[in-house]
């Protein structure tokens, strides 16, 4: 496949020009039976696929030194969940008009090889402040296909046969507490933490790096402000043995969040349950690359604010 790759990149910015739409086919592989399929159905393409993908490379974080194990790419965000916690990485189409605003000195850039734009690229951590270290990892559900990515390291090489999950289970954040990561029924990602009977939960904290601002709206969801726009995190629902109880975000500092929690019952386990939305973007991600039984190679990428792309050559 190695021979394909440099025209599919030269492809990708054709892409860029065409914005060719939905009507176009993603390329992905089996891993149990190791053969190349097509899924056309667009909740499966890149951008939009829902599945936790094992970090063989792909993935890199530029931001600090948290280690990353496992990635998406959700409607043109990517995320990236570490040993320490999650980052977000909000793509920007800025023109380049002479007066196009310098991009915050906390936010990563590199720019696209087009004549009048550059995408910049806006990143956030989110860890759990005071966590245990040692935190483990338990994937759940994995998917029956395989994924590939352009190395973002070696030019014209690729990652192949990337495995994906439903869900990922952080065990013992802290003691008596677990996090459990997945897709939201509608939109977004969901964590979903769990706290043992007997186990406080006074000591979550949320620590935020990289945004311009953080803030709590009328209704109780975190805003966390980029110049792309505004990652919201949904005012958690929490439940204790299958009944509803109160709860709330609550902002302790300018980078700090907690929870609030009504009165419960102390031998039952603890369920609190917000979800997290990226903001809508427009920009093109080209983010897979793979080649079909006719040695044709696909290059896909995404336009979050509704629409597809992908070159074939």
């Amino acid at each position: 496949m190695k021979k394909f790759l440099p025209i599919a990149y030269f492809v990708v910015f054709c892409a860029l020009g065409t914005r060719a739409q939905s009507n176009v086919n993603y390329i992905s592989g089996n891993a149990q039976q190791n053969q190349t399929h097509v899924i056309s159905n667009p909740s499966n393409f890149p951008g939009n696929i829902k599945a936790f993908l094992e970090n063989k490379g792909q993935f890199q974080n530029t931001f600090n030194d948290w280690k990353v194990l496992y990635g998406c790419d959700y409607q043109g965000t990517r995320i990236l969940f570490t040993d320490k916690g999650v980052i977000y990485t909000v793509p920007q189409l800025v023109k380049l008009d002479g007066d196009a605003k310098q991009p915050d000195p906390k936010t990563q850039a590199k720019e696209q090889e087009e004549s009048n734009t550059k995408t910049v690229y806006h990143t956030v951590s989110v860890n759990w402040e005071n966590s245990n270290p040692d935190v483990t990892i338990e994937k759940i559900g994995e998917r029956p296909d395989y994924f590939g990515y352009m190395d973002p390291v070696n030019f014209g090489k690729s990652i192949d046969h990337i495995k994906g999950f439903q869900k990922l289970i952080y065990h013992n954040v802290y003691p008596g507490i677990d996090i459990e990561y997945s897709f939201h029924e509608k939109q977004g990602i969901k964590y979903t933490i769990k706290i043992k009977a007997g186990y406080a939960t006074d000591k979550l904290k949320m620590l935020y790096n990289g945004q311009q601002s953080l803030s709590l709206d009328g209704s109780g969801n975190i805003h966390i402000t980029t110049p792309a726009g505004d990652i919201i995190d949904h005012a958690p629902v929490s439940f204790q043995n299958e009944e509803k109880v109160g709860s709330a975000f609550k902002k302790t500092s300018d980078n700090e969040i907690a929870f609030e929690i009504a009165k419960i019952n102390s031998s039952s386990d603890l369920v609190i349950d917000p979800w997290v939305n990226p903001p809508t973007i427009t920009t093109y991600i080209p983010d897979n690359v793979h080649m079909d039984a006719a040695n044709n190679v696909y290059v896909f990428g995404s336009y979050a604010a509704g629409g597809f792309g992908a070159a074939i050559t």
